[in-house]
């Protein structure tokens, strides 16, 4: 266990490569406790100025501040007050420098995330393989690996328990390939690199600070990127989204992922351009937002441009496809405004026995005749044949209404569960 207290810097095509059990950790072990009143208080391990960034779950401050203290290597809850602490649960009173809780720390390793960073650096053509990296006190949407110069791999590494991203890449043509990606406080990787390649990683149960899912938080978050191929990953059970795309992206890749029982989106690409979601398995995604049409979907798109989706296969997420018209003046680019156009989803079958596929907006505009948005040959298992499983122009209809008025699927298949 390798206790950093300042970020590796490699320099250019230098490998940073773990042997079997090597750890780097960003946490120092807390060694002198005092009892007071039935809960046991350390001093000096606190900075006296932490900064604090991110939106939390509303009612709830703690996401915020990036120290994280550590029972036997279980991550305990932060609370906002000394009143609200109990076993599990650690406070932190910054004024005081002090670190409370209420587990006896008598022969047990009680621990701190204080150092901000792991690797980073602007070099190129770093390797990065076979590391545990877990403990770091990086803020949020920031990395305990900050990739920030070109063609850094990042592959076969444990990136656990820390606070913000486990990864966060700026490295155009970058790989991330290989990793798991776990119980991280935020996200488990994100980035904004040009030709990014994130492929076979395990991403799982990110999001254990408490962020707000709607600001920034699950599995991978990435923003205006080029060429993004997210391929043959497994991403569940993150409290958050599973696979994010926002604001700007273009020509991005989601193929052959499988993912499953996330809180909110499956796959979401929202106010971007063009992108392929193709041969996907979403599964059981969605529980935070259960609406009909408005809700949490297993792939969802909004106010984005020249998507196509197909051969996607989706079990009983909140809602299916569901493509969200908005009026998003957020930094649109040269390649047009940010509206649902030229959508096109084919080929991907469907199982719902609730909830609805199709399409609704929110800046009521529910006319889109001329933007090119179709629905074609989707197969689609139903528990009612008669039910309203399709959202379209504001209304949840049915089968015909959806196949004979509004001319979709016509070639489409409709079966019973």
């Amino acid at each position: 266990v390798y206790r950093l207290t300042r970020p590796l810097i490699p320099k250019d095509r230098q490998r940073l490569i773990g042997e079997a059990g090597a750890v780097l950790s960003g946490a120092q072990v807390v060694t002198e406790w005092t009892q007071t009143d039935g809960a046991w208080r350390a001093t000096g391990y606190l900075p006296s100025d932490p900064f604090v960034h991110g939106q939390c779950t509303p009612g709830y401050r703690g996401c915020s501040y990036a120290e994280a203290v550590f029972y036997d290597n279980r991550q305990l809850r932060r609370v906002d007050t000394r009143d609200e602490l109990a076993p599990g649960r650690f406070f932190a009173d910054y004024d005081a420098n002090a670190i409370w809780i209420a587990d006896d720390p008598a022969a047990q390793t009680v621990e701190v995330a204080r150092t901000e960073t792991a690797v980073t650096g602007k070099s190129k053509d770093v390797l990065l393989s076979g590391l545990t990296i877990e403990k770091f006190a990086n803020r949020a949407q920031r990395g305990a690996v900050q990739a920030e110069g070109p063609g850094w791999r990042i592959e076969n590494n444990d990136v656990r328990l820390n606070h913000g991203h486990g990864v966060f890449s700026d490295s155009a043509h970058g790989e991330i390939v290989g990793n798991h990606l776990h119980d991280n406080g935020q996200l488990g990787l994100g980035g904004d690199a040009d030709y990014g390649v994130v492929t076979n990683n395990e991403i799982d149960n990110n999001n254990t600070a408490g962020f707000d899912i709607l600001w920034e938080a699950g599995g991978m978050k990435w923003f205006d990127s080029t060429g993004l191929r997210v391929s043959d990953n497994n991403v569940h059970n993150n409290n958050g989204v599973g696979l994010w795309t926002d604001i700007n992206n273009i020509d991005t890749t989601y193929e052959r992922n499988f993912v499953h029982n996330n809180t909110s989106h499956g796959i979401f690409h929202e106010i971007g351009y063009r992108a392929v979601i193709r041969n996907n398995r979403v599964v059981d995604n969605g529980g935070a937002e259960r609406l009909s049409g408005w809700g949490d979907a297993g792939i969802r798109v909004s106010a984005s441009r020249d998507v196509e989706v197909y051969g996607n296969i989706l079990v009983g997420n909140t809602n299916a496809v569901m493509l969200i018209q908005q009026r998003r003046d957020d930094s649109p680019s040269q390649y047009g405004p940010h509206e649902l156009d030229n959508i096109n989803v084919h080929d991907n079958d469907i199982t719902m026995t609730d909830h609805v596929t199709g399409m609704v907006s929110d800046d009521g505009n529910d006319d889109l005749h001329g933007r090119n948005i179709r629905f074609s040959n989707n197969t689609y298992r139903l528990a009612r044949i008669d039910g309203r499983y399709f959202a379209w122009a504001g209304n949840n209809v049915t089968k015909t209404t959806w196949t004979q008025d509004i001319g979709n699927d016509t070639t489409g298949k409709f079966l019973t569960i």
